[in-house]
């Protein structure tokens, strides 16, 4: 089951619309990530959210499918419990969200949290979530002082 929505997914001839029902499919199943299928899930499906978030345009208008899509992605991303089957994806995981910072368009005001329970560090990862951590208190700051909006963007490193 895991592997045919991830290959719909990664099926660049399915539309975002048709995307986004496989989506809802993995959101409304979310509590297989606490059963044993978990590891499966992650194998599969990473992967399929890096793509979409990678290969689906940002969308100005919060609207359209393609950005209802990217933001259910980030949503069941965000669910996911950290726990040491999430420890191999970890990389990945920090490198898809620091991919939605650079360049930050204004759409990507929104709270994205990825949690991790990693013990020790690595001297990359670290550095990583430093640069990060910084890049998401300068676009608050000039989101608060060139806007004048209220959107905050908080994302803990995964490397903590």
């Amino acid at each position: 089951m895991m592997e045919q929505r991830a290959r719909s997914l990664l099926d660049d001839s399915k539309d975002a619309s048709e995307k986004l029902a496989v989506m809802m499919e993995i959101k409304d199943d979310i509590e297989v990530v606490y059963s044993q299928r978990y590891g499966e899930f992650l194998k599969h499906l990473i992967p399929a959210f890096q793509h979409i978030l990678r290969n689906v345009p940002v969308q100005r208008t919060r609207t359209t499918d393609q950005h209802r899509l990217r933001n259910l992605v980030l949503e069941v991303v965000h669910r996911l419990p950290p726990n040491e089957l999430l420890r191999p994806y970890r990389s990945d995981i920090h490198d898809m969200c620091l991919g939605l910072l650079t360049p930050p368009p204004p759409s990507t005001a929104k709270t994205i949290s990825v949690v991790n329970n990693a013990d020790e560090p690595d001297a990359q990862n670290g550095a990583a979530a430093a640069a990060a951590d910084s890049t998401i208190m300068m676009m608050n700051d000039d989101n608060n002082n060139n806007n004048n909006n209220s959107a905050s963007v908080h994302a803990r490193s995964l490397a903590s």
